[in-house]
């Protein structure tokens, strides 16, 4: 089956990482953060010079794609916004799994995620 541009550009590095500052904007604006303070071009730059980013990447691709592989930036301190000093590189699963992270406030989840 024949994918769409779209779909190819949102699986490839540059798309992820473009989702990927999109919706850091988004969430930053909900928590009431500041923006991330670098450019979706400096993130990329960042994430192009990180052996984890590529790493992650390469078994996201290898998994066929799937939610819990893909390679997510998370921030180390959840009471600060985004900036190089507070995010580092892990997969979906990981981020998700992190103890209190990942969850509404009723408990739930935001993925059925199978691990």
């Amino acid at each position: 089956m024949k994918q769409s541009r779209a779909v190819k550009y949102n699986k490839s590095k540059l798309g992820l990482i473009s989702r990927t500052f999109y919706g850091q904007l988004k969430r930053s604006k909900s928590r009431g953060h500041k923006p991330p303070m670098y450019t979706r071009d400096e993130l990329f730059d960042w994430c192009s010079k990180q052996q984890l980013f590529h790493e992650l990447y390469a078994l996201w691709v290898l998994s066929g794609y799937e939610l819990k592989m893909r390679p997510t930036i998370d921030r180390k301190k959840d009471s600060l916004g985004y900036s190089f000093t507070n995010i580092q590189l892990m997969s979906f699963s990981q981020n998700v799994s992190k103890p209190n992270l990942g969850q509404f406030k009723n408990g739930h989840t935001p993925y059925n995620l199978k691990t």
